[in-house]
């Protein structure tokens, strides 16, 4: 695991962990409003150990980042950043990992190249975005859906493991490991 430093479109030094596995396949994981990446940590974790490289950003304004209002516009440059970031060190499967707004700025930075992964429970504010990512499953893959976890509260406590089943199942079927041949300079 190492704390990297990259800048995004508006020079803003953004700050992410990465988790590194011998593969070319990476999950990008974007936090909620306020949060932080170490949020992620236990869940990186579990992915890395199946072959996944996992890059977990902070957005501009949180955790370790520069400091910035926080707006949707700005986390979905700052996505985008991370994004680019990521395929510069020569990652070429790409996967998005979002929770709470994490979830809707990964589906307003969707492109082509990536596979989405949407994470939710039933409270009010994940009902919320239950619904706008219905609205927008049209610009994903034929292949997508989205997946509520009964009983799941907003930051999923107690429900970790089922999370990461979850998740390692869709990643292992649509996004296979595949071994890299040596590390990237970063």
């Amino acid at each position: 695991m190492q704390r990297i430093k990259f800048k995004n479109s508006r020079k803003l030094n953004l700050a992410a962990t990465l988790y590194d596995a011998d593969s070319d396949a990476v999950v990008i994981m974007a936090h909620g409003f306020g949060c932080e990446s170490g949020k992620f940590d236990y869940i990186a974790q579990c992915l890395n150990a199946s072959g996944y490289n996992v890059f977990i950003l902070d957005f501009s304004g949180c955790g370790e980042s520069d400091d910035d209002r926080i707006t949707c516009d700005k986390q979905i440059d700052d996505l985008k950043s991370a994004i680019a970031f990521v395929q510069g060190l020569g990652y070429k499967q790409l996967a998005l990992w979002g929770n709470s707004l994490g979830s809707r700025i990964c589906l307003q930075a969707y492109s082509s190249e990536i596979i989405t992964m949407i994470n939710g429970d039933g409270d009010s504010e994940e009902l919320m975005l239950k619904e706008i990512a219905a609205k927008a499953m049209h610009l994903l893959p034929g292949n997508s859906r989205h997946e509520i976890i009964p009983g799941a509260a907003h930051r999923f406590l107690g429900y970790l493991d089922q999370i990461v089943n979850l998740g390692l199942s869709w990643l292992e079927e649509y996004m296979p490991v595949l071994l890299s041949t040596g590390h990237r300079k970063i």
